[in-house]
């Protein structure tokens, strides 16, 4: 081997050598640059997770409001209910007044009954009076012909009032179902929907929750990037011992045939080490990366592990709010819509009902006015009482004969003047009823406008809540559609790393490639030696004390002093605290 073949390979071990430097920094700079932005990254939480809990915020004021709307309508069923039951106790008390009518118009038909007896016993007398009781005989057809249409009067206003009583009856029976059915719907709606939006409510509740429990578990990422970010810090280390084996490849030069014996043996001796000494540098550099390669290996798949699991966590977590997903957000939402038309139709049937009852209120008018133009009729009635009884009297006083017809004119006077006096007390009984009955119905048209107006109102309101609510879940499935455990660039880094770790690898490969180079090279110069020990008649040649003094002076990594000392007899202090650098 002459001086220029141990230059060029001088040269381009060191050429190759320092490729492999830059090459190796550029992996841990970059890994450097990264891993402590990805580990701020984490520390930023789960990306999206304050738009999730701003709408699930706003989903749980949406359910509020529909709530309080829901509540402020059962409060105005309560009260509407509440002043329907006052006024059917006002018409349960005139119904009850009105019972009195019949027994009032009883005693009418028994004076009738009366007054047609007294009727045929003037018949009679008129007979046996001869010639002047033929004129009375008229007036006795007459107060026959006026009983029979008293007693058939009557009977009508008794089958009135009867037809009356049940009319208002049935109709505070459909009133009093009306209060139930109104009572019972609002009560099952509000529970039903209770229980909807303890459901949303909850189900929101919970995703912020599981989004929080994977935000705070990607903590657990942060372990394994801090055990890469500490071994990235060996990359000085790594730089440091290729330095050392490049500055040690410098001092391979060799003066073929120069100086004597002597010289050239000493020289040769010190080539001999050099090599060696830069191949376990060399191998000491690559342990160095190795160990730094498994930490990064297996921190990267603990990291892996973690973000896998949580991507999977995640993945479940969007599937369960997907549309169809047992009790995800969507089944509630879809149940409170049910649940809303279900009782919106409730509310309008029962608005159909209460027109339809509004609408019997003007029969009720027809029967109890037809009821008091009957009890009126009787004025007419006792009209014509009044003046057969003066006919008779007129009679009786012009003839002697029906003297003995005197006592029943007496008695149709006080029959009449009983009748006026019952007929006074039904009128006044049945026009307080019918008066009561009015209020009764103005109040109901009234309270039955305001709730057809509530109705309206409360069905705007609900759709309105509806929509809010519905826009508060696609805002939540926004979120958390947008939400993500990782960043892309965060994932994206492992695969870079891994690209990284291939690099690593590839630059081992050329270490070895440069360590079998050396020890070529070291064989090649020990074969020279041993030509010139041979010719010179030596077996061996030691190197000088001290030759090796002023190289390993320049290293600053104990484990390469230590190399050193094996051939130069060195003496190294102590390592420093790090267990590395030290000083002679």
């Amino acid at each position: 081997m002459d001086s220029q073949t141990l230059e060029q390979l001088r040269g381009a071990l060191v050429s190759s050598l320092k490729g492999i430097s830059r090459s190796t920094e550029e992996v841990y700079l970059r890994m450097g640059d990264v891993y402590p932005a990805l580990v701020a990254e984490l520390d930023t939480g789960l990306k999206m997770s304050e738009g999730v809990g701003a709408a699930q915020e706003s989903l749980v004021r949406a359910t509020s409001q529909a709530l309080r709307l829901i509540e402020d309508r059962d409060s105005a069923i309560s009260a509407n209910l509440q002043g329907t039951r006052s006024r059917l106790a006002e018409l349960d008390r005139q119904i009850g007044q009105l019972e009195t009518l019949e027994s009032g118009v009883a005693l009418i038909r028994d004076d009738s009954s009366l007054m047609k007896l007294l009727s045929l016993n003037a018949m009679v007398i008129a007979a046996k009076a001869g010639n002047p009781g033929r004129a009375f005989s008229c007036i006795s057809d007459e107060l026959q012909r006026t009983s029979h249409q008293t007693l058939e009067l009557t009977n009508r206003v008794d089958q009135g009032q009867k037809a009356l009583v049940r009319s208002f009856e049935e109709f505070t029976a459909s009133l009093v179902d009306l209060n139930e059915e109104s009572t019972t719907g609002i009560s099952d709606f509000m529970s039903r929907v209770k229980e909807i939006f303890a459901g949303l409510n909850q189900g929101s509740e919970d995703l912020v929750v599981q989004l929080d429990s994977l935000r705070a578990q990607t903590a657990e990422v942060k372990g394994p990037l801090v055990s890469i970010m500490v071994e990235i810090q060996n990359q000085d280390r790594i730089r440091q011992g290729l330095d050392h084996v490049i500055s040690t490849i410098e001092e391979l030069v060799w003066d073929e045939g120069g100086g004597a014996l002597e010289v050239q043996l000493s020289n040769l001796s010190y080539l001999e080490v050099l090599p060696e000494l830069c191949r376990l540098v060399l191998e000491e550099v690559q342990d160095q990366i190795r160990h730094n390669r498994e930490v990064f290996t297996c921190s990267l798949q603990t990291a892996r592990g973690v973000v896998q699991n949580l991507q999977a966590q995640r993945a479940s977590l969007v599937r369960s709010q997907e549309p169809g997903a047992a009790l995800g957000l969507d089944h509630w939402l879809a149940l409170g819509e049910q649940q809303f038309s279900a009782f919106d139709e409730h509310t309008q049937a029962l608005g159909r009902r209460q027109d339809l009852a509004l609408r019997t209120t003007s029969v009720l008018r027809r029967t109890a006015r037809s009821l008091v133009e009957s009890l009126q009729s009787f004025d007419t009635i006792l009209a014509r009482f009044r003046s057969v009884g003066l006919a008779a009297r007129i009679q009786i006083g012009r003839h002697a004969s029906l003297s003995s017809m005197q006592g029943n004119a007496t008695e149709m006077t006080s029959l009449t003047q009983r009748m006026e006096s019952h007929m006074t007390r039904c009128i006044g009984v049945i026009a307080s009823f019918f008066g009561a009955a009015e209020g009764v119905f103005r109040s109901f048209q009234d309270e039955s406008a305001v709730q057809a107006d509530q109705d309206q109102a409360f069905r705007q309101g609900l759709s309105e809540a509806l929509s809010r609510l519905r826009e508060a879940k696609g805002a939540l499935d926004e979120s958390l559609d947008d939400s993500e455990v990782f960043s892309a660039a965060f994932l994206d880094q492992f695969s870079l790393t891994d690209a990284d770790l291939e690099i690593l690898d590839q630059l081992l490969d050329e270490m070895d490639k440069k360590k079998k180079r050396l020890e070529d090279l070291k064989a090649q110069v020990s074969r020279i030696k041993q030509d010139l020990l041979a010719a010179a008649g030596l077996s061996d040649w030691k190197l000088p004390e001290g030759r090796l003094q002023t190289l390993v002076g320049r290293f600053t990594i104990f484990r390469h002093k230590a190399f050193a000392a094996r051939w130069a007899d060195l003496e190294i202090g102590s390592a420093t605290e790090a267990g590395e650098v030290t000083l002679f």
